[in-house]
């Protein structure tokens, strides 16, 4: 028996540390969505007490708006750059998913086209999110160029 087995083509699952990293990263990003949503009604508020002629209001809005300018964007380059390397590490090994890479549960391993649908499909959803986040970035500068004056 020269090819693999089948139990050669299933990746196995991560330690429980691996699992427990992957857990909480999930668990921040729903809880950044939470403070996105919090932050949402914050901005309203802000900006009617604002809009009442509220100096200190306004200088919050600031803060709160750049805040929200910085982080919303960085969060989705993050996950655009951390898709492309994975592509990227799928395309060299030619197998899905790449060795060394963390996972929750064990999984059948993908190769040779297959994995590079795999890794096209990541490239195409990390370009559509820095796309994304160059957009919301602009979108969101000039929101702040609107609250300086």
């Amino acid at each position: 028996m020269d090819g693999p087995t089948p139990e050669d083509d299933v990746a196995p699952a991560g330690s429980s540390a691996q699992r427990a990293v992957l857990i909480a990263l999930a668990a921040s990003a729903v809880l950044g969505l939470v403070v996105l949503l919090a932050a949402r009604g914050a901005i309203g508020e802000l900006a009617g007490a604002a809009c009442r002629g509220e100096a200190q209001a306004v200088i919050r809005l600031r803060l709160l708006v750049t805040v929200v300018v910085i982080l919303v964007p960085a969060g989705a380059l993050g996950i655009a750059l951390y898709l492309g390397l994975i592509a990227r590490r799928i395309r060299r090994a030619q197998v899905f998913p790449p060795p060394g890479m963390w996972l929750l549960r064990p999984m059948r391993r993908l190769r040779g086209p297959a994995a590079n649908r795999v890794a096209a499909a990541m490239v195409v959803l990390a370009a559509i999110l820095a796309v994304a986040a160059a957009a919301l970035f602009a979108l969101s500068s000039r929101l702040l160029q609107l609250l300086a004056r």
